[in-house]
């Protein structure tokens, strides 16, 4: 019987390149815009449907905006 072994090399091993580095200001636009988004639907739940509806709206829009301005 013969048997084969296996080389001893191996193969290259490929690497997964390093995501970039995210900027300080990008990263607080996003952590700013994800606190107002909670604080839109928290804060201003009493009453949404007669009273707090535009002041709601508003600041989830700029939570969206600041959201959007994060990842651009």
């Amino acid at each position: 019987m013969m048997s084969r072994t296996a080389s001893a090399t191996r193969m290259p091993q490929r690497v997964a390149p390093r995501p970039a580095p995210i900027p300080p200001g990008r990263r607080r636009a996003a952590t700013v815009g994800l606190w107002l988004l909670v604080a839109s639907s928290i804060f201003f739940l009493p009453d949404a449907f007669v009273r707090w509806f535009l002041p709601k709206d508003a600041l989830a829009a700029i939570a969206v905006v600041l959201a959007s301005v994060a990842v651009a």
